[in-house]
C-alpha cells in the first residue's frame, strides 16, 4: 500500500537537497505515535531475512515533491504551494499508523519548518496480474556488490550499464523480501529487469545522493520488468533494490508503450 500525504507550505523554505535524513525522522515520528512497538521494532531491528544477516525494514519514500522548486547549490528552496510525500510499505499496520498519526496531528516538522497536513489518502497498489510493468523512478534504485580483493575491496554501485548483473541483484533482493514477508521463498522466482536504452542514450541514468555524509549511487532511469506478479507488486510496496528504509528504491506506474 501507499500512503500520498499532501502538506500546505504558505512561504518557501529551504532544505537540503539529499532531504532522506530528514523525511527518516520524520517517518519514524508518525509511526511511534501510533504504534510506537513497531516503530522501535523496525529503527532497532527490523524483519530478519533469515540468509545474510541484514534484517529489512519493507518501506521507502519519496522526497519532498513541489511544483514550485529552485535548485540552489545543495539546497533546494520548495513553495509555496502544495507539497506532496509518498509512504510507502507492504505491511498494512505500518501504513495505518503512519496516516492516522499525520492526520491527527495535522502538521509535521521537517528540519526547521512546521508544514499544515492538507490531506492523508491510501493508495491501493496496482494490478501486476500481467506480470509485467513499466516504471519510473521515484528515488534512485541501489543495487551493489562487493569488489574482490584484487579490485581493491569495498562496495561497487552497480550501474544500469551493467544489465543483467543489475537485475539479477535486484531479483535477489526482492526473493529476500518475499521469503521475509512469507517466510518462504516464492515457487515462481523469475524476475528480470530492462532499462529504457533510448533514455540511457540520452541521459547518464544513474544519481548520487549523499546521506548523513555517505554518497550512495543508484540507478535512475526508466525500466520494464517481468516475472511473478508477487514480486512486482513488493518492489513496487517495498521499494527495489537496497537501502529503501533510507528512501531509495521508490518507483512510479508508468502506461506500457505499444510495442511497433
Amino acid at each position: 500500500m501507499r500512503l500520498r500525504i499532501t502538506l500546505s507550505c504558505p512561504a518557501p523554505f529551504t532544505i537540503a537537497t539529499d532531504h532522506q535524513s530528514e523525511l527518516v525522522g520524520l517517518t519514524y515520528a508518525l509511526l511511534g505515535k501510533e504504534a510506537p512497538e513497531l516503530a522501535a521494532f523496525l529503527h532497532d531491528d527490523g524483519f530478519d531475512a533469515g540468509l545474510d544477516g541484514r534484517n529489512l525494514k519493507l518501506f521507502t519514500y519519496s522526497p519532498l515533491r513541489c511544483a514550485q522548486r529552485e535548485l540552489k547549490g545543495h539546497c533546494v528552496v520548495l513553495g509555496p504551494g502544495r507539497i506532496e510525500w509518498l509512504v510507502s510499505s507492504v505491511s498494512r499496520e505500518f501504513i495505518t499508523a503512519v496516516g492516522e498519526a499525520a492526520e491527527k496531528a495535522g502538521e509535521v516538522r521537517i528540519g526547521h519548518v512546521t508544514l499544515s497536513v492538507e490531506g492523508v489518502w491510501q493508495v491501493p497498489s496496482p494490478d501486476f496480474r500481467s506480470g509485467r510493468a513499466a516504471f519510473t523512478c521515484v528515488t534512485p534504485i541501489v543495487s551493489a556488490v562487493m569488489r574482490t580483493p584484487e579490485e581493491g575491496g569495498g562496495t561497487k554501485f552497480l550501474k544500469p550499464e551493467d544489465g543483467a548483473l543489475f537485475s539479477g541483484q535486484v531479483r535477489r533482493n526482492l526473493l529476500r523480501k518475499y521469503q521475509t514477508i512469507h517466510g518462504m521463498p516464492p515457487a515462481d522466482g523469475r524476475f528480470a529487469m530492462m532499462f529504457d536504452e533510448d533514455y540511457l542514450s540520452r541521459h547518464r541514468g544513474t544519481k548520487m545522493v549523499n546521506f548523513r555524509g555517505i554518497n550512495i549511487i543508484g540507478a535512475m532511469a526508466p525500466f520494464r520488468a517481468e516475472g511473478n506478479p508477487d514480486l512486482l507488486r513488493i518492489g513496487y510496496e517495498c521499494g527495489f533494490g537496497e537501502k529503501n528504509s533510507i528512501g531509495f528504491g521508490m518507483v512510479d506506474l508508468q502506461r506500457m508503450k505499444a510495442k511497433d
